[in-house]
């Protein structure tokens, strides 16, 4: 049995693994060879997911994460903020945008975190209401860098 405190940190886990095999099998999945393991070759670095930018809610319901995935048509990393909820594991996306970073839930439930948008060409604070959209609450000419 996993101590209450310690199960959002197996949900992280368990999602990255997730997310790891399906994103990079180690092994073949022709049906008809056997399966062998294959060397990491450098097209293989498109295909890796980094997750960062931890934070478990006040709650310990829900993880908000950070990923990133190359975009190698655009060439650039997509950063989308995640939320995980702890208890089925189930994720669903919050925010889509340039330079997320840095989530920080309220004491309310509510999220705070950095992002660029296509109005912004710096970070800003936005805040995620219940209904689930995105607004900036700064505007920084030089931007935001950190937040508390």
């Amino acid at each position: 049995m996993i101590s209450p405190r310690l199960a959002p940190l197996a949900v992280i886990v368990s999602l990255a693994l997730s997310i790891s095999q399906r994103a990079y099998p180690l092994q073949s999945q022709s049906p008809s060879a056997t399966s062998q393991a294959r060397h990491f070759a450098l097209d293989d670095l498109w295909s890796l997911v980094n997750l960062s930018d931890i934070e478990i809610s006040d709650d310990a319901r829900t993880v908000a994460v950070v990923t990133d995935r190359a975009n190698p048509g655009a060439n650039r990393f997509d950063r989308v903020l995640i939320a995980i909820d702890t208890a089925t594991a189930s994720a669903r996306t919050l925010f889509e945008g340039h330079d997320v970073a840095s989530p920080h839930w309220s004491s309310t439930g509510q999220i705070a975190f950095l992002a660029q948008d296509g109005a912004t060409s710096v970070p800003q604070v936005f805040v995620l209401s219940s209904s689930g959209s995105a607004r900036a609450v700064t505007n920084f000419p030089s931007g935001v860098e950190h937040f508390a």
